[in-house]
């Protein structure tokens, strides 16, 4: 009796190391303090990193990689758990045993110090899944990290996707009709379900689109009709549209010694780089535009850590996250006073202020080196003018629970 009382309380005092940490998976987060966040999937015995959505089949050779720079003063000890969610980024209500074999908060592995950089900076890594943590069930999942050293402060906050070779979908994008012809795209979702056996009930299906991924607008299609014995289309005249919208702008900070695409003057002032960027010139909210800028993109991404040869995706360049260096970087936006806007550079959305004396909004941004994706929005509309025409990036995500079943699982493959 007395050697399981003592076991009990080495237990509580070992848990006491972390905290009671609350489960909290309604938004994703960043700490003001940490910088370059990244969670992105990747192949064993590969290097390369391609900005792709974190979402992984539930067995296979591909791992999720969780980044992050941490440039406070202060000492911290990040630990980590994660949290099996509903289709709507809630926690569920499965027990902790049901879905990860392993302990329930971990330790994320020591860093490594930024060098020769004028900010310096520790660089966190975390494999999912690792040593420590194997996942059980597919589905949503919250990783968040926490600081043990401040009471279980939450220092962030991501979601990502374990997904089951069980349906394929395809996307196909119609022409939207009416008032809305010029400006706006329709999404109709085809999914083969042949693997889930001819008995199956349409109600256990749930399909979502989504347009981009870093602040996705994501919406729920219903079912429309059947195709033949496997197939099931999903979509309706007044769901699955989206507002075109007008090509991401490219800023190019891989150099910060020659001025890159969509910079316009680099100094070193203070003990700090500040990049200027071009100004940008504010359109009526939404306004229709019958053709499309013709300016290529990167679809809403970013890719950070940066430092030659990287400005598209499926480019070369060389990844250096100890090296990569930060910057002060100015955004500035010309257009009357009085409108709420907001600037989205990758998955950072950030009010912008009116200067009187400029007649511009403007915001700072602090950012490592790299490319990154950004636009403007006025009123939660795109600032900078609407069409159908504009390449948007879509997403479609399948959920799948069985009559009886307790959880939601990803099947899309």
């Amino acid at each position: 009796m007395r050697t399981g009382l003592l076991l009990f309380l080495l237990l509580l005092g070992v848990k006491g190391v972390y905290g009671q940490f609350p489960t909290t998976v309604d938004d994703e987060y960043t700490a003001p303090e940490l910088g370059a966040v990244t969670l992105l999937p990747q192949e064993t015995g590969k290097a390369e990193r391609q900005p792709l959505p974190p979402l992984v089949p539930l067995r296979g050779a591909l791992y999720l990689e969780l980044t992050f720079d941490y440039l406070g003063d202060a000492p911290i000890h990040p630990v980590y758990r994660i949290v099996h969610c509903t289709p709507e980024g809630e926690a569920s209500d499965l027990f902790t045993s049901d879905y990860l074999t392993g302990f329930e908060e971990n330790t994320i592995p020591a860093p490594e110090r930024s060098q020769g950089t004028v900010q310096p900076y520790l660089h966190y890594t975390l494999r999912l899944p690792n040593s420590d943590v194997k996942l059980r069930l597919g589905g949503n999942y919250a990783v968040e990290v926490r600081d043990g050293y401040n009471e279980g402060r939450l220092l962030l906050r991501r979601r990502f996707g374990l997904t089951e070779p069980l349906v394929r979908a395809t996307l196909e994008q119609r022409e939207v009709t009416g008032a809305e012809r010029l400006t706006h795209q329709h999404l109709w979702v085809h999914l083969d379900v042949e693997k889930l056996g001819r008995l199956l009930d349409p109600r256990d299906l749930r399909v979502f689109v989504g347009q981009g991924w870093n602040n996705a607008r994501w919406q729920e299609l219903p079912r429309h009709s059947w195709e033949g014995v496997a197939g099931l289309l999903y979509g309706g005249q007044d769901t699955g549209r989206f507002a075109g919208g007008d090509e991401w702008h490219v800023l190019d900070l891989q150099s910060l010694r020659v001025p890159g695409e969509g910079v316009r003057s680099i100094l070193f002032r203070d003990e700090a780089f500040h990049v200027e960027v071009l100004p940008d010139r504010f359109s009526f909210p939404g306004r229709e535009r019958l053709h499309a800028s013709s300016r290529a993109d990167l679809n809403g991404w970013c890719v950070e850590g940066y430092t030659t040869d990287r400005l598209r995706p499926s480019g070369g360049g060389k990844y250096f996250p100890l090296e990569a260096e930060y910057a002060w970087v100015y955004f500035t936006l010309e257009g009357l006073a009085g409108q709420d806007v907001m600037l989205e550079v990758g998955a950072r959305r950030l009010p912008m202020r009116y200067s009187e004396e400029r007649g511009m909004y403007e915001v700072s941004v602090y950012l490592k080196q790299g490319v990154y994706s950004y636009r403007y929005l006025a009123g939660g509309r795109f600032a900078e003018g609407n069409s159908a025409e504009t390449h948007n990036e879509y997403h479609c995500l399948v959920y799948y629970r069985p009559s009886g079943g307790r959880y939601w699982t990803l099947v899309r493959f």
